[in-house]
């Protein structure tokens, strides 16, 4: 691939998919703020997920074509990697761009190893940590993102990590001077557009959006719910699909809970939802930066969180957090902030003025100013 002339500029967009998901949301502003900059193609790498997100007609897509692929083969991860591989460097052949940023470490790994001429930026999204809680992270170990990542982020031209914490992690295993620190940024007018829908639930209810896979802890908000569910008129909702949706089911059943529990599937803007909550419980075991919990914060939806690593960045304690993995603790907050309206009312005014420093204005000016940086 030839690097672009300097009289056209061109960014190239590299991630998995624009379905639904904090990651996809943050891709489609950063791309719908740097077209009105530059050109813009944005590669997808999962051809059979549909694009959630409104994006600039001027922006260009490419999809790779997906692999039918056998999950029991131990070697299908690998072998689903290395296909990506080849298939993103023949895309790389027909373009013409600058500078290259991708998003989350497998996308990253995946620019870093191809053969684009071109500067490449780098997106961190999720402590280091995350990678020994779970045997495969999209079919690879953990020892695939910690070897790929020693070997190939020194040679990027620049990382950025949406929390301190990435950072430091990266630093203290890094030999980078260029590693930055941009928070994720959301739409406040875009939201406001939202927030007074109806909502299908006519019952006072708590919620939470999320993935539904282990990572996100939701069996212990289930554990949680089923304790406090004869004290308090609330239903559970859930906003959001994944590998764990039948074994949540089957969950609920035992739980007796089943009645009481609205799997809403996914929904693009879920604003109507956080605004209409009284709580959004989150008992994730590990995050980056969530935009779920940033939104409920925004929308006045109480939260309550377990203390999962990072958190601190963007969820203060105001006798809202509790224990990872702590069914009784979290059932004991669920408990409280609902039968005591003051505190519940308090902890929503105080999180709502924390939210308000998160502008998706100052997160794509940041991203502008570094990327404009790389063009001199």
């Amino acid at each position: 691939m030839v690097a672009a002339s300097a009289n056209r500029q061109t960014l190239l967009i590299l991630t998995h998919n624009l379905d639904i998901g904090g990651v996809q949301k943050n891709v489609a502003a950063l791309a719908n703020d740097q077209i009105n900059y530059r050109k813009v193609i944005i590669v997808l790498l999962e051809d059979d997920k549909e694009i959630r997100y409104s994006l600039n007609p001027n922006i260009e897509v490419k999809l790779i074509t997906l692999l039918l692929i056998d999950q029991k083969d131990y070697e299908t991860g690998l072998k689903l990697f290395n296909y990506r591989l080849q298939q993103l460097n023949t895309v790389f052949n027909g373009i013409s761009a600058d500078i290259a940023l991708s998003f989350e470490d497998y996308s990253n790994i995946l620019l870093m190893q191809a053969k684009f001429t071109g500067k490449k930026v780098l997106s961190c999204r999720v402590s280091l940590n995350h990678y020994q809680n779970f045997p495969k992270t999209h079919l690879l170990p953990p020892e695939f993102y910690y070897d790929n990542i020693a070997h190939y982020y020194p040679s990027a031209d620049a990382i950025i990590c949406v929390n301190r914490l990435i950072a430091s992690e990266l630093r203290q295993r890094l030999d980078h001077a260029g590693i930055h620190v941009i928070y994720t940024g959301l739409d406040f007018a875009g939201i406001e557009l939202y927030k007074q829908q109806p909502v299908e639930i006519t019952q006072p209810f708590l919620l939470n959006c999320s993935r539904l896979h282990p990572q996100k802890g939701l069996p212990v908000l289930f554990k949680a719910f089923a304790r406090i569910a004869g004290q308090v008129p609330h239903d559970l909702a859930i906003i959001g699909d994944g590998p764990q949706r039948q074994e949540l089911i089957e969950l609920a059943n035992t739980l007796g809970i089943s009645q009481r529990l609205h799997l809403l599937g996914k929904l693009n803007e879920p604003y109507a939802y956080l605004s209409a909550a009284d709580l959004f419980v989150f008992p994730s075991l590990n995050e980056g930066f969530s935009n779920a919990v940033l939104e409920a914060l925004y929308c006045g939806a109480g939260v309550i969180a377990s203390r999962y690593t990072g958190h601190e960045e963007i969820l203060k304690d105001y006798g809202n957090l509790v224990a990872i993995n702590d069914v009784e603790a979290l059932a004991a907050k669920m408990l409280h902030f609902l039968t005591d309206t003051p505190a519940l009312a308090r902890l929503k005014n105080q999180q709502k003025r924390d939210a308000g420093g998160f502008d998706v204005k100052n997160t794509c000016a940041q991203y502008q100013s570094l990327l404009a940086s790389l063009y001199q």
